[in-house]
């Protein structure tokens, strides 16, 4: 495991937005791991929390937010 993301994810599937694009890492005062990425669930949980309790005029768009786990990728042996 790398580390997790929190994505917003437009209706069709047809477009991703990060967390980051909006600043909110200085904000909520979070440390990314060398990855750029957020360690654990948990702390993924809650600062998707955070970010859906910010009032409409600091809030990201109006999309479904969720974490996402960003893992190694699996390699074929020969």
């Amino acid at each position: 495991m790398r580390g997790f993301e929190i994505i917003g994810v437009e209706f069709g599937l047809m477009s991703l937005h990060s967390w980051l694009c909006h600043g909110y890492e200085a904000d909520a005062g979070v440390h990314l791991n060398q990855r750029g990425l957020i360690d654990t669930h948990a702390q993924a949980s809650d600062l998707l929390a955070w970010i859906l309790g910010l009032p409409p005029e600091e809030a990201p768009e109006p999309v479904y937010w969720t974490v996402a786990a960003i893992a190694e990728p699996l390699h074929s042996r020969s």
